[in-house]
C-alpha cells in the first residue's frame, strides 16, 4: 500500500466581518458612480412622506385573469394555493461534504483517523443513483461514503445505511493507491459524527396541502418564493389598481439602472419550461431567480430587472453565460449558487480565472450566506462601464440575505448622490415571545437566554412583527426552508459581539 496524496479540505480564507464588506462595497459603489453618472432626475418620481410615489401609467382593469408568477407581483390572489406536494420531497444533504454512515465513525478520533473510501459523486438533483451499482456485497459497504453536494439526495437504495454527512472542511482528502498503480479517493475522518447530521428530512420545509397563499392576499416576493419552489409557474389574480403601475419611462439620454438575475444550478429548471426528459435527474424549480428578480422590482420600481434564466454547472457554459451578462449590458449582476466549497461550485473561479474580474471579499461572517462573493468587472471587461457582481449562496435564505443586506446597500450607495429617492431604513423595534408578560416580571439579570448565535458572526434572523414595539423571531431559521419566510414580515440583525438575546431586549429589525 502507498500514499499519493494528502490534502486538507479546509478552507484557508478568513471570513471578513459584515462591517468590513459594507465598507468595501461603499468604496466600489462610489468608484462605479463616478465613472456612471447616474442621473435619474428627469423620470417623474416625486419624493412625498417618505413614500416612494411613481407617476401612474393608465391601468386597465379587466376580469380575474391567468398570469405567470412574475406578473402577479402586487397582485390580488382569487384562489386558495395549496401544496401540492412535500418539499424537499426526499432526504437531503444541507452540506457540501460526505455521507458517511455514523455508527462506523465513533471510534475515530486525532490518533486513530478513521479513512473511508469515496465511492461515488452525488450532485444535487440526481436521482437515487451511485455508479458503483446496487448488487455489491455487504462486505464492500462497510468504511465506503458518497461525495455529496448540498440539495442532492442520499442515495437511499445503493447505499442506504449511509445517514450523515460530514462537512467537506472537516475532512482530508487522501488518495490511496492499493497496489501502487491504481488510485482510490479516500476522505480521513479525526472525529465521530452525529446519526443525520447535517441532513434535511423529507417534508421538513411545506407538507403536501399546506395552504402557501391565502385567497384575496396580495402577491409579494416571499409567496413568489414558495410557490415557485413548489412548481407553481402561473396563478389566478384580480387585476386591478392594487397592482404596481409601470414606472414613466425614461430619458434615452438618461442612463438607467439596469439589473440581471442568474441563478446557477444543473439541478434546476425554469419556470414553464417542459420538463427535462432525464430519468436520472430529479427536475427542482428554480425559485432563487423569481424571488430575486421580484424583490428587486418590488424595492427598486424605477429599475430595469432581467431574469437570465438558469446556468448549468459547466465551466464553460457559465463562462459564456457570465461573460454576456458581464460585457456592458447590465450595471449589476446578482446569481445565486455555486460560490460554496463543493465540487460544482464554480462561480469564483470563472470570475476570477476565466473572466478576469476582481474579487473584493468572498465569505463573510455572518449567518446565513457566509459563502457571498462580490466582484467587480472594471472598463476593459465592461465598455465604458463598471459591473458590479454578486453571487449569493444557493439555499433560499442565503440568498434572501445576501440581496437585502449586501446587493440593496450597494444599490444605495450608487444611487444616493445621484437620484432624490427614498432609502429603505432599519428600525428599532421590541422583541418579545407569546408569553412576554410572565417572563418579563423576572429580574433582567436572571433571564435565560431565549436565542443565542456565536460571538464574531453578523446573524440575520427572519421574525414577524407583533405589536407597533414588539417582533417574534421565527422558530426555525434553516437557511433551506422557505416557510419560515411565508411567516416573516421582518428581519431582526444582531451584530457581532453580541451572543444572545433575552426577552425585551431592543434590536435592529429591517423589512423584508
Amino acid at each position: 500500500m502507498s500514499f499519493k496524496r494528502n490534502v486538507d479540505c479546509k478552507q484557508d480564507q478568513k471570513l471578513i466581518s459584515y462591517h468590513d464588506a459594507l465598507s468595501r462595497i461603499s468604496e466600489v459603489a462610489n468608484s462605479q458612480a463616478a465613472s456612471w453618472q447616474f442621473n435619474a432626475r428627469q423620470c417623474s418620481y416625486r419624493s412625498t412622506g417618505g413614500e416612494l410615489e411613481l407617476t401612474k401609467a393608465s391601468l386597465v382593469r379587466t376580469d380575474a385573469s391567468f398570469v405567470s408568477l412574475g406578473d402577479a407581483l402586487g397582485k390580488k390572489n382569487i384562489r386558495k394555493l395549496i401544496a401540492p406536494h412535500s418539499t424537499p420531497q426526499d432526504d437531503t444533504s444541507a452540506m457540501d461534504g460526505f455521507a458517511v454512515c455514523s455508527t462506523e465513525t465513533l471510534a475515530a478520533s486525532d490518533n486513530k483517523p478513521l479513512m473511508l473510501r469515496v465511492v461515488d459523486t452525488i450532485a444535487a438533483g440526481d436521482e437515487y443513483r451511485s455508479k458503483i451499482g446496487t448488487n455489491i456485497s455487504s462486505f464492500q459497504h462497510q468504511n465506503v461514503c458518497a461525495e455529496i453536494m448540498t440539495g442532492a439526495c442520499f442515495p437511499e437504495t445503493s447505499l442506504p445505511h449511509l445517514d450523515a454527512v460530514v462537512k467537506i472542511e472537516d475532512v482530508a482528502m487522501v488518495d490511496w493507491s492499493e497496489d501502487g498503480a491504481t488510485v482510490s479517493r479516500y476522505i480521513q475522518l479525526k472525529s465521530p459524527v452525529k446519526p443525520f447530521q447535517h441532513r434535511r428530512p423529507a417534508g421538513s420545509d411545506f407538507h403536501k396541502d399546506d395552504l402557501i397563499v391565502d385567497e384575496g392576499h396580495i402577491i409579494r416576493p416571499k409567496h413568489i418564493a414558495a410557490l415557485a419552489s413548489l412548481g407553481f409557474d402561473r396563478i389566478e389574480v384580480e387585476d386591478d389598481d392594487t397592482g404596481t403601475p409601470e414606472p414613466c419611462p425614461t430619458s434615452t439620454r438618461t442612463p438607467k439602472l439596469r439589473i440581471g438575475v442568474l441563478p446557477t444550478g444543473s439541478e434546476l429548471e425554469e419556470l414553464g419550461t417542459k420538463h427535462r426528459n432525464d430519468q436520472m435527474k430529479q427536475i427542482i424549480p428554480d425559485s432563487n431567480g423569481p424571488y430575486l428578480t421580484s424583490t428587486i422590482r418590488s424595492h427598486y420600481p424605477w429599475a430595469d430587472v432581467k431574469y437570465l434564466g438558469v446556468a448549468v454547472d459547466d465551466e464553460e457554459s457559465l463562462t459564456r453565460q457570465l461573460a454576456e451578462a458581464t460585457s456592458g449590458d447590465f450595471d449589476i449582476v446578482v446569481s445565486s449558487g455555486g460560490v460554496s466549497m463543493g465540487r460544482f461550485d464554480l462561480v469564483r473561479h470563472v470570475v476570477e480565472t476565466r473572466l478576469k474580474g476582481e474579487i473584493i471579499f468572498h465569505g463573510v461572517a455572518i449567518r446565513p450566506g457566509a459563502p457571498v462573493l462580490f466582484a467587480r468587472f472594471g472598463k476593459e471587461a465592461a465598455g465604458d462601464r463598471q459591473v458590479a457582481f454578486f453571487g449569493a449562496p444557493g439555499n433560499p435564505l442565503a440568498a434572501a440575505v445576501a440581496l437585502q443586506f449586501f446587493v440593496f446597500p450597494y444599490i444605495s450607495n450608487l444611487t444616493a448622490a445621484s437620484i432624490e429617492l427614498p432609502l429603505r431604513r432599519g428600525h428599532e423595534s421590541g422583541y418579545c415571545f407569546q408569553d412576554e408578560s410572565e417572563y418579563c416580571a423576572q429580574d433582567c439579570t436572571t433571564k435565560t437566554p431565549v436565542r443565542r448565535k456565536p460571538k464574531d458572526m453578523t446573524v440575520f434572523w427572519l421574525a414577524a412583527q407583533q405589536s407597533e414595539n414588539a417582533v417574534e423571531i421565527i422558530d426555525d431559521q434553516a437557511s433551506y426552508k422557505l416557510s419560515g419566510l411565508l411567516k416573516a414580515d421582518c428581519w431582526v440583525v444582531l451584530p457581532a459581539g453580541q451572543n444572545e438575546v433575552h426577552t425585551g431586549d431592543r434590536l435592529k429589525t429591517w423589512p423584508l
